[in-house]
């Protein structure tokens, strides 16, 4: 699993927002007031049961672009977050977290069907 930055989520979310083009860095303050925002997106994600992100220095790659999606939607702010595509980036990270079925059968060791009267093979 690759994993992105805060600060990685800082840049994807202001280009997501218009903010930052491809190739630019962002200034200090628009640093600061992004992850300000992600400070306040992120726990409330968690407690959305949507997504948990344990250390904001680790986010796994598979959650950056509705990540940057949500957070960028945050800090627009010429108009009004776009609800239907928060929604459907929430979504898709519910999906995300939700755990895979085993695909691996219980198979039981031949010492112990020996052992309790089972048919040695």
């Amino acid at each position: 699993m690759s994993t992105s930055t805060k600060a990685d989520l800082v840049v994807a979310a202001m280009q997501k927002a218009g903010q930052l083009a491809t190739g630019q860095s962002p200034a200090a303050d628009e640093t600061d007031h992004v992850s300000a925002a992600i400070d306040r997106v992120l726990p409330a994600l968690a407690r959305l049961k949507v997504v948990y992100i344990s250390d904001d220095d680790e986010i796994d790659d598979a959650f950056m672009e509705d990540l940057a999606i949500i957070v960028g939607e945050a800090i627009i702010k010429t108009r009004d977050p776009d609800v239907a595509l928060i929604e459907r980036s929430q979504e898709r990270l519910k999906k995300m977290q939700v755990p895979q079925p085993a695909r691996r059968t219980l198979q039981t060791d031949p010492f112990l069907r020996h052992a309790f009267g089972g048919r040695r093979h």
